[in-house]
């Protein structure tokens, strides 16, 4: 039997109307990225979304607010915060592939 093995994602931690627009950002980077649900508000849900990233970045949704965190940050300093949930999910994508912010 061979187990199936996860690739490494962007976590979002989230839900609402603007979920769909953050997996199509990281999706349009080419970057995977895995759903959960979210709890608390949306900096600490990218937090420890981050946190539980293989690729050390993660997304927290809450309402229209959403966070772009990576592990390596303070919780109270997020790498992004926007209501564009297409540029969170390219940020993010750019974030793991070390590409500039500037061009989004």
């Amino acid at each position: 039997m061979v187990a199936s093995v996860e690739p490494p994602a962007i976590v979002i931690r989230g839900a609402g109307p603007l979920l769909r627009e953050v997996c199509a950002g990281a999706e349009e980077e080419g970057v995977p990225v895995t759903v959960e649900p979210g709890t608390g508000d949306a900096t600490t849900s990218a937090h420890r979304a981050a946190l539980a990233s293989a690729l050390e970045v993660g997304i927290g949704i809450e309402g229209d607010e959403i966070v772009v965190h990576h592990a390596s940050l303070p919780r109270d300093h997020p790498a992004e915060v926007t209501g564009d949930g297409r540029r969170a999910g390219r940020t993010a994508a750019r974030i793991v592939k070390v590409l500039p912010l500037r061009d989004l």
